[in-house]
Order: C-alpha cells, then sequence, then structure tokens
C-alpha cells in the first residue's frame, strides 16, 4: 500500500506557482523589449523622415543657387551697372533682412564698424526684381522674400514636387558686388556703388532657400560666384587708342565715344605720342555720320540694320559732315577736343606736361596726354593690355619711371595639350585660357596639337564668326599673315567679337564688329614706338567697336572708318564666352536662415 506523501505535495504545488511568475515575467519583459524595440522603429522612422525633408529642401535649396547663377548667365546686362537699374537697391550697412544679412556688414577681420570704402553689406545691391511666386511657402506672392528673389517660376513649375510626392517651394536672392579697381596693387578686394570707379569684376551671392509647406521643413544656403569679363570695360574705351604714333591719312573717318572723358565729354583719339595727318580725315558724332553718305554711294547701301533682327545701324558709306577736328585738308592740324596725344607745347612756349608744369596749373585736361608718372592725373595706361583685358602683363622697369611698360611679366607657365609646361607671358597665358579659337603660328602649332580651340586656316577661322550660327568670343589670331582682307566679315552685330591679331605688321581691309586688339610680341618694347606693333587700315575698310594697338598705326587712310557702337561693345558683355562665372572657393554655407 502506498503512503500519500503530503510534503511532497506541497513541494510540487510551491513549484509550480514560481515557475508561473517566471513565466509572467518572461511575458513581461519581452514585452517592455517589444515595446521599447516599437519605441526604437518609430523613433528611426520620424528620423529618417526627417532626414529625407532635411535633403529634399537643401536639394530645393541647392537647385536655387544654380538656377540663379543660371538666370544671369543668360540675362548678364543686369550685371552691367546696378546704379541706373530699376532692379537693384543697396543694402544698408545695418540691414540684416533677406539677402542682404548674409554677408558681413564689414570686410573682415574688421569689427562691426568700418569706413564707407570697407564696408561690404553696405557696398552691395539686393535684387528687387520680384519672383513673382511664392517663394517660402508662406501663401503669398508678395511678401519681402517674394519680392527680393529672381523670377524662377518655369523651373519652379517642372520641380513642384520631389522625393515622394512632397510639394516644395523653393527659389533664390542675389547680392551685387562691382568689385573696385584697385589703386594700387596692394589695396584689398573691395566693392563700390561708383560705376566709374568698378572693374569688369562683378561678384554675386547668392541666397537658395527651400521649403517644403506643412512639415516644418527649409533650409537657407548661401554661396558666392565671380563673374569676370575677359574684356576690362569695352564701353568706356574711345575708338581709336594706341600706345605709339599715329598717322592718318586721305579720308579716314573716326566716330567718337561721346562720353569717353566724363559725361559729354568726347574722345575719339588716344594716344601717348604725337598725332600726325594729311589729307582730310574727320571725326564726328554718330548722328552726324549716320545722315551723311558719300557722293558715289551705291543707293542700296544707305544705312540698314545689317538686314538682319539688330538694332546697330551699319552704313559703311556714310561719313562725316560737321568734323569735330580736321575741318581743313592738308596738313593743318586743328585738333578739336576728341583728339588726344601728346605735344611738344601744351601751353606757348613750354614743352611736355611735366610736374612742375602741372603744379603750376598750365596743363588742362583733355587738351594733352599727361605722362609723368609723379603727377596723380597720369592718364595715358602704362600697360595697354591690362588696359583691354584687365590683367597685368606688362611693367615699367626703366629708371625712373617714364609711364610705358616696356617689359613682358615673365615666369607664368601653362600645361598645353601636347603636355608639356611652356613657360610664357602673363598675356599669352591669359590668352590661351579665355580664346575661343586660335589659329596659332608655326612656332606654337606643336604645343596645340589635337586641341579644339585651333583653326588652322585663315579662312575658316573668320568664316566661324559670322553666317547663320555665329561663333562670338576671343578669337587669338597668332599667324600675323592671316590679314583681314577686303569683302571680309568679321562678327556680326549680334554677335560681336574680341579679335587679338599678333604684330608683325598687321592690315585691316574688311569690316568688323567687335574690338581689335595688335599685340605686341617681343620684350623689352621701345618707348619710342610704343610696342612691336604695326597697324594699317586701307580703303573701305570699317570697324563697328573700337580699336586698340600696342604699337603704331602707320597708316589710315582712304575712305576707311573706326565707328564707336556702344550697343556693339555691350554685347560683347552679354557673351558667355566672355563672361565666365565660378564659384568663389569656401563661400558655401547654412548658417544663416530665412
Amino acid at each position: 500500500m502506498n503512503r500519500f506523501d503530503r510534503g511532497r505535495q506541497h513541494h510540487m504545488h510551491k513549484q509550480a506557482g514560481t515557475t508561473l511568475i517566471v513565466a509572467l515575467v518572461l511575458v513581461l519583459l519581452a514585452s517592455l523589449l517589444s515595446l521599447f524595440a516599437l519605441n526604437v522603429g518609430v523613433f528611426e522612422q520620424r528620423t529618417s523622415a526627417n532626414d529625407v525633408r532635411a535633403r529634399l529642401v537643401q536639394q530645393a535649396a541647392e537647385a536655387g543657387l544654380s538656377q540663379g547663377v543660371e538666370y544671369f548667365r543668360n540675362n548678364r546686362t543686369l550685371l552691367t551697372d546696378p546704379t541706373t537699374s530699376a532692379v537693384w537697391e543697396l543694402c544698408h550697412s545695418d540691414d540684416t533682412s533677406f539677402p542682404c544679412g548674409t554677408v558681413e556688414q564689414c570686410a573682415p577681420p574688421t569689427a562691426s564698424t568700418c569706413s564707407t570704402d570697407l564696408q561690404r553689406r553696405g557696398n552691395m545691391y539686393r535684387y528687387i526684381g520680384k519672383a513673382g511666386y511664392d517663394v517660402n511657402g508662406e501663401g503669398t506672392t508678395n511678401d519681402t522674400i517674394d519680392n527680393r528673389s529672381l523670377p524662377l517660376s518655369g523651373q519652379m513649375t517642372l520641380m513642384s514636387t520631389v522625393g515622394n510626392g512632397f510639394a516644395v517651394n523653393y527659389g533664390a536672392g542675389a547680392l551685387l558686388c562691382m568689385v573696385k579697381t584697385p589703386a594700387l596693387s596692394t589695396d584689398p578686394t573691395q566693392c563700390t556703388t561708383n560705376i566709374n570707379k568698378a572693374s569688369s569684376i562683378r561678384l554675386l551671392t547668392m541666397t537658395g532657400l527651400g521649403a517644403i509647406p506643412g512639415e516644418n521643413a527649409k533650409t537657407t544656403l548661401t554661396a558666392a560666384y565671380g563673374m569676370q569679363s575677359v574684356l576690362n570695360s569695352p564701353t568706356n574705351k574711345p575708338p581709336v587708342v594706341a600706345s605709339g604714333s599715329i598717322d592718318v591719312t586721305g579720308g579716314i573717318q573716326v566716330v567718337t565715344n561721346p562720353d569717353a572723358a566724363g559725361n559729354g565729354v568726347p574722345v575719339s583719339v588716344w594716344t601717348r605720342k604725337p598725332i600726325t595727318k594729311t589729307g582730310t580725315p574727320n571725326t564726328c558724332y554718330f548722328d552726324d555720320f549716320i545722315r551723311n553718305q558719300k557722293t558715289n554711294a551705291h543707293p542700296a547701301l544707305e544705312p540698314n540694320s545689317d538686314g538682319s533682327t539688330s538694332d546697330v545701324i551699319a552704313c559703311d558709306t556714310c561719313e562725316c559732315s560737321n568734323s569735330i577736328s580736321y575741318q581743313s585738308s592738308g596738313n593743318s592740324t586743328e585738333m578739336g577736343i576728341d583728339l588726344l596725344d601728346i605735344d611738344n607745347v601744351p601751353v606757348i612756349g613750354s614743352s611736355a606736361c611735366t610736374a612742375a608744369l602741372f603744379a603750376a596749373g598750365s596743363c588742362k585736361a583733355n587738351v594733352n596726354v599727361v605722362m609723368d608718372p609723379t603727377i596723380p592725373q597720369f592718364e595715358f595706361p602704362c600697360d595697354m593690355f591690362q588696359y583691354t583685358f584687365g590683367v597685368q602683363a606688362w611693367e615699367d622697369d626703366s629708371s625712373p619711371k617714364d609711364g610705358f611698360c616696356e617689359t613682358q611679366i615673365p615666369g607664368t607657365t601653362k600645361t598645353m595639350p601636347d603636355g608639356i609646361t611652356h613657360s610664357m607671358g602673363a598675356d599669352e597665358a591669359y590668352l590661351y585660357t579665355h580664346a575661343t579659337y586660335i589659329l596659332p603660328d608655326s612656332t606654337h602649332a606643336s604645343w596645340l596639337a589635337s586641341n579644339s580651340q585651333v583653326v588652322n586656316n585663315c579662312n575658316t577661322l573668320l568664316a566661324l564668326t559670322r553666317g547663320s550660327t555665329p561663333s562670338g568670343g576671343l578669337i587669338w589670331i597668332q599667324d600675323s599673315s592671316c590679314n583681314i582682307g577686303s569683302n571680309v566679315q568679321v562678327g556680326t552685330p549680334d554677335h560681336p567679337v574680341v579679335v587679338v591679331i599678333d604684330g608683325g605688321t598687321v592690315q585691316f581691309q574688311g569690316r568688323m564688329f567687335g574690338l581689335l586688339f595688335i599685340r605686341s610680341t617681343s620684350s623689352p618694347l621701345d618707348p619710342a614706338t610704343g610696342g612691336t606693333a604695326s597697324y594699317s587700315q586701307n580703303a573701305g575698310s570699317v570697324i563697328y567697336g573700337s580699336l586698340v594697338v600696342q604699337g603704331q598705326i602707320t597708316k589710315a587712310n582712304g575712305t576707311a572708318s573706326v565707328v564707336y557702337n556702344k550697343t556693339v561693345l555691350s554685347r560683347l558683355l552679354q557673351d558667355p564666352a566672355l563672361n565666365p562665372f565660378s564659384p568663389v572657393p569656401g563661400s558655401w554655407t547654412d548658417r544663416f536662415a530665412y
């Protein structure tokens, strides 16, 4: 007979209770772990979603920056002179609103107070042309940010949603700095509000905005971009400039720049050496020139717009009737206010203008070129390449300095398509960098093997600048045997060009729209001649724009013409090839918020 063990039964009941408790605890821990894992998952999902939103608004703001720069690439005339434009407004130095607040009040390391010249924010212009749409997703198209943003509505339509269907608002504002031409090489980079002191360099501080309405997701990005024209203020130049003497003969016609020396002060010819003439050359204003045709002109060649939609009036057969200078034939000079050269007698009984004569008040403005570099009003440019392109390539190493840059700046090297780094002058390196097309001479052809810039035929090269799809930009002719002959047109009114010809002896007989620069190629230069280049312009030829010669003009005769045309020269400032944009390193930041 089995015996009932009450102690053992009690022990078994006790074990069963403990197991239940342990099981419940394990279930509770599992539940807690599940809840914790669920919470972590929700947190990670929220973090991931926030990260997606942050990336989306940043990409939208980046799109605003990129499209803002493209807007100015396609509307370069907006950058020419903000002082006369209705879409630019000067920032106040203490204004931190959009977009002025994205730049420092003063140039670093200056504190919050600085002189007028060292102000950064107070010398910059904000764009106020209005976007025309809701930039920041605030439900209106007319708030401050909307009114100070660029009109990117076309791109906005294309990018109305991003990611997985998120609606997006984005845009860009702009600040413009006209970089001041430094008086000394040691001067800091400054913005200026005086167009007469501005260089060809423009700096754009772009502010991109991105927002997802209803998601509280927005960002602000800022970056700076630089635009430096290949040319240095082409619209301010007289029609004819030469560093050597100028001999005008026959019946050449020069149409003046009416504001070259200031508002209403014309300059037709500017040289640091004497102007000599025989025959009956004339200088006049454009309205006088365009109203008068030569007596033997063909009726079909009356003033016209070159058969295009251009508003540039071209008349190869027109002439001056009321000359500013040279109203008599023969050797009589009769120089008017528009001819600026160096004379032996700026005042009766004196020699050329010196520091002593200047101090005595005997040197009169726009009467005689001041060639003493010790005089503050020293006039004629020392370096003709710098005068034309804004980059110093020659220096005055005479002692004492005479104001003429005769020595090519050495030491500039550039790796060419042949894979070799060649030593060259600063002017050559600049031209190799910016030339759209190059016609090389025999010495340099091997350097440029298989280079897309190279055109080996003179006629082919010149033909590229005209026709149904003309190429603009900078044309560099190293081979001086490529002269622009009669019945040859270079450039068009709507697509003018910059042509650089290495002299040698250069003869021009054709028709051109743009700027022609004749370059000296050997160093040192002779101050007596002004350079090694020799230029002649023959009967029937005409330049609509301006001519710069680093040397002498030995002959300009017959029925040749140089017609200053501001519209043609202004279009050089709209040519993308001549006005490249590039980002300023280290300028990108997201530390501002609007």
